[in-house]
């Protein structure tokens, strides 16, 4: 089993590239899973008619922890590649700790002009230094996090991918190694 993880700032085209991903043979996309484990509600499926999703089943949850959720979730969706877009490293890590994964990070960014105004928009905040600085750490931390830990990594531009969508899916799936 495989994981591709997107990391980056909300807002930035990560719920586009899980879907462009997980629409790839052999590939599913899980999308932002960290609420899985991190709720005591139960989680309700949003792409399938009641009862029939093959993911959340009245035990799904049991005996679930991180280190065997994505193996879990993979054997149920029948794929050997699964698309996280966690966005934040420090989700990543509950998963990784102590658990032999095979993982890749697709770094997604969108460029700071456009970030600023699309935060600004999005949470109605006016500062664009603080919009800069906030795309500035998030960035930061996700390089940080994958040259920590010897990580395989590409970067993507959400500027690239809504300009060129095929050239850019086929570069970043060439560095994964995905077939496109």
């Amino acid at each position: 089993m495989r994981v591709i993880g997107i990391i980056g700032a909300g807002y930035s085209g990560s719920m586009v590239l899980s879907f462009m991903l997980g629409s790839l043979p052999g590939c599913k996309t899980v999308g932002e899973d960290y609420h899985l484990l991190e709720t005591e509600s139960a989680v309700d499926c949003w792409c399938c008619l009641p009862g029939e999703c093959t993911v959340f089943t009245p035990g799904f949850r049991d005996g679930l922890t991180y280190r065997n959720a994505w193996e879990r979730l993979a054997g149920m969706l029948g794929t050997e590649t699964l698309i996280v877009s966690e966005k934040i490293p420090s989700h990543y890590r509950k998963y990784l700790k102590d658990s032999p994964v095979d993982i890749s990070f697709v770094l997604l960014y969108k460029r700071p002009e456009q970030f600023v105004y699309s935060s600004m928009r999005h949470t109605g905040h006016d500062s664009k230094i603080s919009g800069l600085q906030f795309w500035t750490d998030v960035n930061t931390e996700a390089l940080a996090f994958v040259h920590e830990h010897g990580y395989r990594y590409t970067t993507c531009s959400f500027e690239d991918l809504a300009e060129t969508p095929h050239e850019e899916l086929a570069r970043v799936c060439g560095v994964l190694d995905l077939p496109y």
